[in-house]
């Protein structure tokens, strides 16, 4: 996750490469949204962002439960 679209572009695109299937969002909170629904693998966050930043969104993804997304690597 990152707040520059052109960075979520450039990241989107190498990962995918790799045959990776992304999903972007743009802040901390479409990131909780989209881990509820999603349960990724893993989760890329930029550190600084304009809400909460990258630690902030780690913290708040390791206080949910399971199954709710809260246990998975990531890479902040």
């Amino acid at each position: 996750m990152d707040d520059e679209h052109d960075a979520r572009r450039l990241l989107t695109s190498i990962l995918e490469e790799y045959g990776a299937k992304v999903t972007t969002v743009a802040s901390a909170s479409e990131a909780i949204k989209a881990l509820e629904q999603l349960q990724p693998d893993v989760l890329i966050s930029d550190i600084g962002m304009p809400e909460d930043d990258g630690y902030t969104l780690v913290r708040r993804v390791r206080n949910l439960d399971a199954k709710q997304g809260g246990r998975f690597p990531l890479l902040p």
